[in-house]
């Protein structure tokens, strides 16, 4: 029989008498305004994350899914979209991409293998290990690149998979060009992200350049 679903608040963590299965947690967690993951076979709900958070999130979401689109590159999906790491365990990057040939990987609740991009936006101390923790994670699953954004260290960090697992850092600076490999076409100043939001470039005006610098 189906189980009924959990009414959970942010800051909740529920667990039972075994390890929690992804699939169990999707029919457990069976509300979209419920912000869970599954972390080693406990159900954890997050708390909501600052405005500094959900600024530079609202922008680089925009700036990314706009210039993927545009270019017909493959799929961007937000902070509700989980990757499954394993039987027990499912996260919520803040960012993905994955390409148009690896499409089929997107089910209907998540990502069932490694998405080619996640950028995870650290705005806490907390968040800057939850963020370094995952980096193992995505290590294991596969995910060739990763882009760390910290904002109270107005720090870029990008991570790039290397042959024999692990992530080396091929970018680490606050300001600076930095380009995607994986998005191809896509980069950025590293300083846009620690800008006030009047004074960092317009999404529409970088996506234009981009385009126009893709089709050469």
């Amino acid at each position: 029989p189906r189980k009924r679903p959990l009414e959970l608040a942010p800051g909740d963590v529920y667990y039972a008498d075994h390890a929690i299965t992804v699939e169990e947690f999707y029919e457990l967690v069976d509300d979209e305004d419920c912000d869970a993951e599954l972390i080693d076979g406990v159900i954890v709900v997050r708390s909501p994350v600052s405005d500094e958070h959900e600024e530079v999130f609202r922008w680089l979401f925009s700036l990314i899914s706009t210039f993927v689109e545009a270019m017909r590159l493959g799929v961007v999906r937000g902070s509700r979209t989980a990757v499954r790491l394993g039987r027990f365990d499912s996260r919520l990057p803040d960012i993905l991409f994955v390409a148009s040939r690896r499409r089929k990987l997107i089910g209907r609740f998540d990502i069932a293998g490694p998405p080619d991009f996640i950028a995870e936006i650290v705005a806490s101390e907390s968040g800057r290990r939850r963020a370094i923790a995952r980096e193992a994670e995505y290590s294991a699953l596969g995910v060739p690149e990763i882009w760390r954004i910290d904002i109270p260290r107005q720090l870029l960090t990008v991570l790039r998979l290397a042959n024999g697992g692990g992530y080396t850092p091929v970018f680490q600076a606050s300001r600076g060009l930095v380009k995607s490999n994986k998005i191809r076409g896509l980069e950025l100043r590293a300083e846009w992200l620690w800008m006030a939001e009047e004074k960092r470039p317009a999404v529409i005006s970088v996506v234009q350049r981009l385009m126009r610098r893709a089709k050469g």
